[in-house]
């Protein structure tokens, strides 16, 4: 093995291939006639060289071709010319190597939209765990007389639970059955009549919308705002019934149906096939106006919208469901907000009833990411910041949420955070951040519950048309983001030589069509996942 070693070692620092031969040969006769060993056959130990040479340089050209192709398919997107304007960036990093597989402009800081959501989920599991439930707690006070009536109030105290009576977990709150059991419930402490109200206390939150959300999404279903108690999704539906074109259009009715808002209507029909209208009005205003365009000649065309005051509408269904057991409020519901602001709430001793849980931390933080849930994600942010400093302000959630990124050595510089969702345009993050949080919740305990969380190409979620028929589909997991000039996908993609790789990419500015732009960020993904080095 020792004269093998030489000979090869000898051989590759030659490079004319005569003077090789050669010298090899003269050699190889030298070490037979000098040792007592048995004979070495010069032409073989030549051949097994030449060949052992040829397929190392061969294995370093592949690889140089494979991880060139990617590289080639990032530089073709970034040196497109109707991309010019455009701000990308792009890391793609090994978590098994622990190496940089590539990147472009990766610390570089954009508008991430709602792949945002990755840190929000994480932060959540991560802080609370994955079996971690919220609790809404029905309670009273006062006295219950002889004759079964309650002089005090019935209180629905929120915990900040963002599902309660989700269509998304209509199996685990059996239909709204929660608002019988309640119901059933004070029934059962021999309340038979309330001389006082229903009172929403959603005080476990404040009740600021983020500042820097813009005016036109925050009526809209999107746009539902974080409440200390929340229902439904925070939306409801309003149903149109449309005419001709360049008709206006008729309401027929809005599910659930609540009590005290007001709908104004300014919506025109028009010959295209799509919803073109939107609402206007914030939280706690009572009247919602609608603007836009809908398809003519449709019946019951429904658009979604946000409810403008959760804790209020749910003490009223509340009542609605007391009414039909027949035990009657002396006064109309409220909330503990209103109370407040006109100096009329009261501390004093509350007794608990029941209480209803919301499905695990794991099941939120899926739907979170599957279905891309502004309400969730700024109700989680909400949980982290009065985790962390007491407060459940946005901005000092956000700064919480800042936190738990550099207390896990995440680079934040060029970190701007301005909620959970990723609606606001003053977020601004890098694709190596993304990269970052992916990479630490690999090692964390909650990473099964936070990758099954991520949509699957081809599968579910946002990415459910994507990907179809390449190396990507039901292979890559991602969180998507998407608003008006942005577009973003950050998660994990096994490549077809087994590499487990982290990648995130966020497009900026762009001039093309969100179409095209989505076609040519799969293309690159689809080139890393079909990476063989």
């Amino acid at each position: 093995m020792v004269y093998k070693r030489i000979i090869f070692y000898f051989y590759t620092f030659v490079k004319n291939l005569q003077v090789k031969t050669y010298l090899l040969f003269n050699l190889i006769l030298l070490l037979n006639l000098s040792v007592n060993a048995q004979f070495i056959d010069p032409k073989k130990i030549l051949q097994e060289s030449i060949k052992k040479n040829k397929v190392e340089k061969q294995t370093k050209k592949d690889t140089v071709e494979k991880f060139s192709t990617l590289k080639k398919q990032i530089k073709e997107i970034t040196g497109d010319s109707t991309l010019k304007n455009a701000s990308i960036s792009f890391y793609a990093y090994d978590l098994k190597s622990k190496e940089v597989i590539a990147e472009h402009n990766a610390d570089v800081s954009l508008i991430p939209a709602s792949s945002q959501k990755i840190i929000v989920t994480a932060a959540a599991l991560e802080y609370f765990g994955a079996n971690y439930r919220f609790k809404t707690t029905i309670e009273h006070d006062g006295s219950i007389d002889a004759s079964g009536t309650l002089n005090g109030n019935i209180y629905i105290k929120g915990g900040g639970d963002p599902a309660l009576g989700s269509p998304i977990f209509k199996n685990h709150y059996k239909e709204n059955a929660f608002l019988k059991t309640w119901a059933d419930s004070i029934a059962k402490k021999g309340i038979k009549k309330i001389n006082g109200r229903i009172i929403g206390d959603a005080e476990i939150f404040d009740d600021q919308t983020p500042v820097n959300w813009i005016w036109g999404d925050m009526g809209n279903y999107y746009g539902a705002t974080a409440y200390g108690i929340s229902i439904f999704d925070n939306q409801f539906k309003v149903i149109f019934d449309t005419g001709k074109e360049k008709d206006s259009v008729k309401i027929k009715e809005h599910i659930p149906n609540i009590p005290y808002l007001k709908l104004s209507n300014q919506v025109k029909t028009y010959s295209g096939t799509e919803d073109l209208c939107y609402f206007t009005g914030g939280p706690f205003e009572n009247e919602r106006t609608v603007l836009g365009y809908l398809p003519k000649d449709k019946k019951n065309f429904s658009v979604r919208a946000s409810i403008p005051d959760p804790p209020l509408f749910l003490a009223y269904l509340l009542k609605a469901q007391l009414d039909s057991i027949n035990i009657q409020c002396t006064e109309l519901p409220c909330t503990i907000r209103q109370l407040k602001s006109t100096d009329k709430y009261k501390e004093s001793i509350k007794i608990q009833i029941c209480e209803t849980l919301s499905p695990s931390l794991s099941e939120i933080v899926f739907a979170t990411n599957k279905y891309s849930h502004n309400l969730f994600a700024e109700t989680l942010l909400k949980h982290i910041g009065l985790r962390s400093y007491k407060n459940t302000e946005t901005a000092t959630a956000a700064n919480a949420l800042k936190d738990f990124c550099k207390q896990r050595k995440i680079d934040t510089q060029g970190m701007f955070l301005s909620d959970g969702s990723g609606l606001s345009r003053y977020n601004s993050l890098t694709a190596k951040q993304l990269v970052g949080v992916l990479l630490y919740m690999k090692r964390s305990k909650s990473y099964y519950a936070f990758y099954n969380s991520l949509p699957a190409a081809g599968l579910s979620g946002t990415i459910r048309s994507m990907f179809k028929n390449t190396t990507a589909e039901k292979n890559l997991r991602a969180k998507s983001g998407y608003m008006s000039r942005v577009r973003s996908y950050a998660g994990y993609v096994t490549t077809k030589s087994n590499r487990d790789v982290a990648f995130a990419i966020i497009v900026n500015n762009y001039t093309v069509s969100d179409a095209r732009m989505k076609e040519m960020i799969e293309m690159v993904l689809v080139k890393l996942a079909d990476m063989q080095e």
